[in-house]
């Protein structure tokens, strides 16, 4: 209809631990996307078009390498089960190495 948001817009994702459903919070250490609750996650896509959508400048910050479910709504988003699974992302640590007057090493 006139005037309604374009559904493009309203689509969200959600990064949630590899062993949790969909309906989970968001995992710990993502930035980039930020969730209020299990169902309230923004920003939207930075581009989106009818076959695909495309998330800027996310970041997961990891302590041990892990795996992340990647969790998908197409729109209206309004209760945790509107996510669904669609992928996973390898998370690699790295290693935090710092230099203090002249001394580096690794934490």
């Amino acid at each position: 209809g006139v005037g309604m948001p374009s559904p493009g817009g309203l689509q969200r994702i959600k990064l949630v631990d590899e062993a949790e459903s969909c309906t989970a919070p968001q995992a710990y250490g993502v930035a980039g996307v930020r969730c209020a609750t299990a169902s309230s996650c923004s920003p939207g896509p930075a581009a989106s078009s009818a076959v695909m959508a495309r998330w800027n400048n996310i970041k997961v910050s990891a302590a041990a390498s892990s795996t992340l479910k990647l969790c998908y709504c197409r729109g209206f988003c309004s209760s945790p089960y509107h996510f669904t699974e669609v992928g996973h992302v390898q998370v690699i640590a790295v290693p935090f190495v710092y230099t203090m007057a002249g001394v580096t090493g690794d934490l």
